[in-house]
């Protein structure tokens, strides 16, 4: 019980609500499909999804084989959906996760922390992982500007100090195959084959103890009312976790996988990156809350 009542009160230091913001109810009943974007126009593997206020707009990461090459670029979509440039950045890797704070995008590509203009989609700068063999792959930061990005192949966490990417965390156990990550201001958490939740003053772990067959995971994205959503790789599922720890299962394909998500919660709306590698058929899935 002691351990229970430590996650759901890590769970709930993610909480945004506020008076504007209810409680959200999330089931089968109140979770639906709403439409489709940008379907069979030039998206190859779309990893990750994030939606600029400012600049009213949102970018999507593509590129083929997961290592550092040429292939890889960012795509740029209106707020209604439309194509407004597929390769809106390109020259990159394989990139993956995003991030945007103080006006730039971090995008997390393989080898290197990508550094971006939105108002003209330049590159500021890149900084360079100490090594090849990392396999970035997720990145997020506070609100008070800590940022910390995932490293698949070394199952670790690096932080970002004076331009510099250093490794913050190391455990090839618990942080497996780390790959979504979400960072609050006292705790990240980090999705690879588990889900666990990290202090960031201490370091300490804690997993988060679900069902048999919840792992594996990718997208995470922050309910507003201190739960997830949740994406997972081998199993191509979308799950919702709640701020009570229970776990449902919204949607689940043999084929179709789910990437890093985008949730709303202003707009009670969720965006999925989608794909059927067999047939190159790539996109974007808006699910809508109407709770």
């Amino acid at each position: 019980m002691a351990l229970r009542l430590f996650l759901l009160s890590l769970l709930m230091l993610g909480c945004t609500n506020t008076k504007n913001n209810a409680p959200i109810l999330v089931n089968q009943e109140t979770f639906h499909l709403a439409e489709d974007w940008v379907k069979n126009q030039g998206l190859l593997n779309v990893e990750s999804v994030i939606h600029d206020k400012s600049n009213h707009c949102f970018y999507t990461t593509s590129g083929n084989q997961y290592k550092v090459g040429g292939e890889g670029y960012i795509s740029k979509i209106s707020a209604q959906g439309e194509l407004l440039q597929l390769k809106w950045v390109d020259g990159l890797n394989r990139p993956t996760g995003m991030a945007l704070h103080n006006g730039q995008l971090y995008v997390a590509d393989v080898n290197a922390l990508v550094v971006i203009d939105p108002k003209n989609g330049h590159i500021i700068q890149r900084i360079m992982a100490p090594s090849d063999k990392l396999g970035l792959n997720d990145v997020s930061i506070n609100s008070k500007g800590d940022l910390f990005v995932t490293a698949s192949f070394v199952h670790s966490v690096y932080t970002l100090i004076d331009d510099e990417l250093r490794l913050w965390l190391q455990d090839e156990e618990l942080l497996q195959w780390a790959n979504g990550i979400v960072a609050e201001d006292k705790h990240i958490i980090v999705g690879g084959t588990h889900l666990i939740s990290i202090d960031i003053a201490t370091k300490e772990v804690t997993p988060i103890q679900l069902p048999e067959g919840a792992d594996d995971f990718d997208g995470i994205s922050p309910d507003g009312s201190g739960g997830y959503f949740l994406t997972t790789v081998t199993h191509r599922s979308l799950l919702h976790l709640d701020a009570d720890l229970k776990i449902q299962t919204l949607q689940k394909s043999d084929s179709i996988y789910f990437g890093d998500t985008y949730f709303s919660i202003k707009d009670r709306t969720l965006f999925v990156p989608r794909g059927f590698s067999a047939r190159k058929d790539f996109y974007i899935s808006v699910f809508k809350l109407t709770s």
